[in-house]
């Protein structure tokens, strides 16, 4: 039998709170300090430095696998679009 022991913590809801809680700081903590690299390269005038940073904060790559009926391919995934949304309106 495995005894789990809660340090610092009242109940599992405590816990809970005080985990979000850390997560929460630790983002707005990150927030910060990137605004605040942003603010310097701006005011100092490092235009390249700026970009890098402002380029590290906001550009996000959203990529990820898309799979619609068993394709993958992009090009097969908009066939099959096309040709669907092409039936709905040759039957209207």
């Amino acid at each position: 039998m495995v005894h789990h022991q809660m340090v610092g913590c009242v109940g599992l809801s405590s816990c809970k709170f005080k985990y979000k809680l850390a997560i929460k700081q630790a983002f707005q903590e990150y927030e910060r300090m990137h605004t605040n690299e942003i603010n310097e390269h701006f005011l100092n005038k490092n235009i390249l430095d700026f970009w890098k940073v402002w380029n590290k904060k906001f550009k996000r790559s959203v990529y990820s696998d898309v799979e619609i009926n068993g394709l993958d391919d992009d090009w097969c995934i908009a066939e099959i679009f096309a040709s669907h949304f092409a039936n709905v309106y040759d039957l209207a």
